[in-house]
């Protein structure tokens, strides 16, 4: 019977290192989603950064309250959490203040409020070569951008005519 245990022991062993070989890295698979979420509910939570302006982050201003990009801080306020509802259709809850990115308008700048399951919360995601473009379910003709192409802190997320520029490009970093 010990020896019988032992030999079991021993394959179960030999699975688990030949499963932990052929699985992806944690790291690769976070650095670079290619759904933010598989499932319907809470996912990952992930830095966004503007594709134009390099170490500048998607950012909940608590004084404005408001969302622009500023330097990457490392803090809670550029911490988006991801929800899926499946086909792609995202929202983004904030880890400072654990409300929701949210459309204002054409031009208006976002902010954010608490979640509730209105379209007004809602972002289509399309991820093409590493960048991700958002579209608001109200306005499926706008993308969220960086206003006039900002690079400055403070500079005002926005929703505005979809034109492929890199202001309106998202890469996504896994915290």
């Amino acid at each position: 019977m010990k020896d019988m245990m032992r030999r079991v022991g021993v394959l179960v062993a030999g699975f688990c290192a030949v499963l932990a070989m052929t699985s992806p890295s944690a790291t690769a698979a976070e650095s670079e989603p290619d759904d933010m979420v598989t499932v319907a509910g809470w996912g990952k939570i992930y830095e966004w950064s503007p594709g134009h302006a390099s170490g500048k982050r998607l950012d909940y201003a608590v004084k404005a309250q408001a969302v622009d990009i500023w330097n990457d801080n490392n803090k809670s306020n550029q911490r988006w959490q991801t929800y899926s509802y499946g086909n792609n259709w995202y929202a983004f809850r904030n880890m400072s203040n654990m409300e929701c990115l949210r459309y204002e308008g054409r031009g208006k700048q976002m902010t954010t409020i608490p979640c509730d399951d209105s379209n007004s919360y809602k972002f289509k995601g399309v991820k093409s070569g590493g960048y991700w473009t958002f579209r608001p379910m109200n306005a499926q003709n706008l993308c969220m951008e960086v206003r006039s192409r900002g690079t400055s802190n403070g500079s005002h997320v926005t929703a505005w005519n979809c034109n492929g520029d890199s202001h309106q490009r998202w890469k996504a970093t896994a915290v």
